[in-house]
Protein backbone atom coordinates (compact mmCIF):
# COMPACT_ATOMS: atom_id res chain seq x y z
CA UNK A 1 0.00 0.00 0.00
CA UNK A 2 2.83 2.37 0.87
CA UNK A 3 4.46 1.66 -2.48
CA UNK A 4 1.33 2.75 -4.35
CA UNK A 5 1.21 6.07 -2.41
CA UNK A 6 4.91 6.76 -3.11
CA UNK A 7 4.53 5.88 -6.80
CA UNK A 8 1.48 8.13 -7.15
CA UNK A 9 3.36 10.99 -5.48
CA UNK A 10 6.35 10.56 -7.79
CA UNK A 11 4.18 10.53 -10.90
CA UNK A 12 2.37 13.68 -9.75
CA UNK A 13 5.67 15.49 -9.22
CA UNK A 14 7.11 14.26 -12.54
CA UNK A 15 4.08 15.51 -14.48
CA UNK A 16 4.34 18.93 -12.82
CA UNK A 17 7.99 19.47 -13.77
CA UNK A 18 8.67 21.77 -16.74
CA UNK A 19 9.59 20.27 -20.10
CA UNK A 20 13.25 20.06 -21.03
CA UNK A 21 12.45 20.92 -24.67
CA UNK A 22 14.00 23.95 -26.32
CA UNK A 23 12.05 26.91 -24.96
CA UNK A 24 13.91 29.49 -27.05
CA UNK A 25 11.37 32.06 -28.22
CA UNK A 26 10.52 31.93 -31.91
CA UNK A 27 12.21 34.83 -33.66
CA UNK A 28 11.54 35.89 -37.24
CA UNK A 29 15.01 35.97 -38.80
CA UNK A 30 15.81 37.69 -42.07
CA UNK A 31 19.00 37.67 -44.10
CA UNK A 32 20.68 40.58 -45.84
CA UNK A 33 23.72 40.25 -48.04
CA UNK A 34 26.85 41.90 -46.74
CA UNK A 35 28.19 44.76 -48.84
CA UNK A 36 31.78 44.20 -47.69
CA UNK A 37 34.48 42.36 -49.60
CA UNK A 38 34.64 38.68 -48.72
CA UNK A 39 37.96 36.99 -49.41
CA UNK A 40 37.14 33.53 -50.75
CA UNK A 41 39.21 30.89 -52.45
CA UNK A 42 36.40 30.17 -54.88
CA UNK A 43 37.29 29.71 -58.51
CA UNK A 44 34.54 28.34 -60.73
CA UNK A 45 36.69 28.11 -63.89
CA UNK A 46 36.76 24.85 -65.85
CA UNK A 47 40.36 24.27 -64.74
CA UNK A 48 39.45 24.53 -61.06
CA UNK A 49 36.56 22.09 -61.47
CA UNK A 50 38.97 19.43 -62.73
CA UNK A 51 40.77 19.24 -59.37
CA UNK A 52 39.38 17.06 -56.59
CA UNK A 53 36.30 18.49 -54.94
CA UNK A 54 36.90 20.62 -51.87
CA UNK A 55 34.44 20.21 -49.02
CA UNK A 56 32.23 23.17 -48.13
CA UNK A 57 32.40 24.77 -44.69
CA UNK A 58 30.34 27.28 -42.75
CA UNK A 59 31.86 30.17 -40.82
CA UNK A 60 30.11 32.11 -38.07
CA UNK A 61 31.06 35.65 -36.98
CA UNK A 62 30.02 37.49 -33.80
CA UNK A 63 29.69 40.81 -35.67
CA UNK A 64 28.21 41.90 -39.00
CA UNK A 65 29.70 41.54 -42.50
CA UNK A 66 31.74 38.38 -41.77
CA UNK A 67 34.44 40.47 -40.17
CA UNK A 68 37.25 39.03 -38.06
CA UNK A 69 36.71 36.63 -35.20
CA UNK A 70 34.86 33.94 -37.13
CA UNK A 71 35.01 30.20 -36.59
CA UNK A 72 34.94 27.73 -39.52
CA UNK A 73 33.12 24.41 -39.19
CA UNK A 74 32.85 21.43 -41.51
CA UNK A 75 29.47 20.76 -43.10
CA UNK A 76 29.83 17.37 -44.79
CA UNK A 77 30.31 15.36 -41.60
CA UNK A 78 27.18 16.72 -39.86
CA UNK A 79 23.98 14.73 -39.46
CA UNK A 80 20.89 15.73 -41.40
CA UNK A 81 18.03 17.34 -39.50
CA UNK A 82 19.95 17.98 -36.27
CA UNK A 83 20.08 21.56 -35.03
CA UNK A 84 23.67 22.29 -34.04
CA UNK A 85 25.25 24.98 -31.90
CA UNK A 86 27.54 27.31 -33.85
CA UNK A 87 30.94 28.59 -32.80
CA UNK A 88 30.92 31.29 -31.46
CA UNK A 89 27.70 30.43 -29.56
CA UNK A 90 25.92 33.53 -30.93
CA UNK A 91 26.54 34.99 -34.38
CA UNK A 92 25.44 38.02 -36.40
CA UNK A 93 26.84 36.98 -39.78
CA UNK A 94 27.92 33.80 -41.56
CA UNK A 95 29.08 32.40 -44.87
CA UNK A 96 28.78 28.97 -46.46
CA UNK A 97 32.11 28.68 -48.26
CA UNK A 98 31.80 26.32 -51.22
CA UNK A 99 35.29 26.29 -52.84
CA UNK A 100 34.28 23.91 -55.63
CA UNK A 101 31.35 26.20 -56.54
CA UNK A 102 29.07 23.23 -57.28
CA UNK A 103 25.50 22.44 -56.27
CA UNK A 104 25.18 21.05 -52.75
CA UNK A 105 22.78 18.09 -52.35
CA UNK A 106 21.36 19.49 -49.09
CA UNK A 107 20.07 22.73 -47.63
CA UNK A 108 21.69 24.80 -44.90
CA UNK A 109 19.47 26.60 -42.39
CA UNK A 110 20.51 29.20 -39.81
CA UNK A 111 18.86 31.06 -36.92
CA UNK A 112 17.84 29.27 -33.76
CA UNK A 113 16.68 25.72 -33.20
CA UNK A 114 13.15 27.08 -32.71
CA UNK A 115 13.23 29.20 -35.88
CA UNK A 116 15.46 28.38 -38.85
CA UNK A 117 15.73 30.17 -42.19
CA UNK A 118 17.11 28.79 -45.47
CA UNK A 119 20.47 30.02 -46.77
CA UNK A 120 19.77 30.94 -50.42
CA UNK A 121 23.34 30.94 -51.81
CA UNK A 122 26.83 29.79 -51.02
CA UNK A 123 29.93 32.00 -51.18
CA UNK A 124 27.92 34.99 -49.99
CA UNK A 125 28.23 36.63 -46.58
CA UNK A 126 24.87 37.18 -44.89
CA UNK A 127 23.99 39.31 -41.91
CA UNK A 128 21.37 37.72 -39.67
CA UNK A 129 18.73 40.25 -38.62
CA UNK A 130 16.29 39.93 -35.75
CA UNK A 131 18.44 38.45 -33.01
CA UNK A 132 21.83 36.75 -32.81
CA UNK A 133 21.82 33.28 -34.31
CA UNK A 134 22.19 30.37 -31.92
CA UNK A 135 21.84 27.34 -34.18
CA UNK A 136 22.21 25.90 -37.67
CA UNK A 137 21.18 22.75 -39.50
CA UNK A 138 21.97 20.68 -42.59
CA UNK A 139 18.81 19.21 -44.08
CA UNK A 140 18.25 16.85 -47.00
CA UNK A 141 14.87 18.34 -47.91
CA UNK A 142 14.18 21.00 -50.50
CA UNK A 143 16.98 20.58 -53.02
CA UNK A 144 20.33 22.24 -52.48
CA UNK A 145 22.00 25.48 -51.52
CA UNK A 146 23.07 27.16 -54.73
CA UNK A 147 25.95 29.42 -55.65
CA UNK A 148 23.83 31.99 -57.50
CA UNK A 149 20.12 32.72 -57.25
CA UNK A 150 20.05 33.13 -61.05
CA UNK A 151 20.84 29.41 -61.28
CA UNK A 152 17.63 28.71 -59.34
CA UNK A 153 15.50 30.72 -61.75
CA UNK A 154 14.91 33.50 -59.22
Amino acid sequence: MRFAVVLTSLLTVAMALPSTKDITPVVEFTLTESKGEIPLNTDSSIESRQVPRQNPTISFFPGPDCASGGMRLSIVDRQYGVCLAPMPPQYRSFIVDNPSAIWLPYMIYVGSCASLIEVPRTNTCYNLNGAPGTGWEKNATGGGTWKETSERGI
